[in-house]
């Protein structure tokens, strides 16, 4: 039979194929370097969209527009038509949520509160450090980062115990930064797709339409 000749030379053929090259690892000095600049980024406003999949209160979009200070941090989300929905807010003091012309709720924390008033686990408080592609401060198991230090992926677990799974799709360049324009975010019972479409920076010059420009996007 001819047959076992043929399989010998395919596997001397396979054997002698060079395996696949994984990419380069960042250098670590880069990594803390990189991670440092985007912990002082700590004023920014943003806007962008959530589409959110709960197995509690099903599929739906809202938009955002988010304010981050050191202290903590702003959020209106709107659904159709521009109507806002929710608007949280966090500093060192607690949290406080408003809807539509209900009294202020006030708490310790805005998970906490955004979760009771919309049935759906939304991980605002951690979203601060994972929209500018830092891991955040909750329990770091696993993450994963490309050539030049970029999160890829992470799992991590929040203090409470939540658990969340992300994928850092796609970055894009703000004020010389790279910095993250689309985050998938799964965990307890909701999958979340980010996406961010502006930043501005205070203290940038305002353009005609009276938001704030930022270099490398309005440029």
């Amino acid at each position: 039979m001819r047959l076992a000749p043929m399989l010998l030379a395919t596997q001397l053929l396979v054997s002698c194929v060079a395996p696949s090259l994984a990419p380069p690892a960042a250098d670590p000095a880069e990594i803390a370097a990189r991670e440092a600049r985007l912990a002082r980024f700590e004023r920014w406003r943003s806007s962008g969209s959530l589409a959110l999949d709960s197995e509690e209160q099903g599929v739906f979009n809202v938009s955002f527009a988010w304010d981050a200070t050191p202290d903590g941090f702003d959020i209106r989300l709107f659904g159709p038509l521009g109507k806002q929905v929710y608007r949280v807010s966090q500093d060192a003091f607690g949290a406080t949520l408003w809807r539509d012309n209900d009294p202020p709720v006030y708490g310790a924390g805005a998970d906490e509160l955004l979760q009771a008033a919309s049935g759906i686990a939304i991980p605002v408080e951690q979203m601060r450090f994972w929209a500018v592609g830092l891991p955040g401060d909750a329990v770091n198991e696993q993450l994963r980062r490309d050539a030049r230090g970029r999160l890829q992926t992470l799992r991590v677990q929040d203090s409470d115990g939540s658990a969340w799974a992300l994928e850092f799709l796609r970055y894009r360049v703000v004020n010389a930064m790279d910095l993250p324009r689309n985050i998938s975010v799964s965990g307890e019972g909701v999958e979340i797709a980010l996406t961010i479409r502006k930043w501005s920076v205070p203290g940038n010059p305002v353009d005609d339409t009276g938001r704030l420009r930022i270099p490398g996007i309005d440029d």
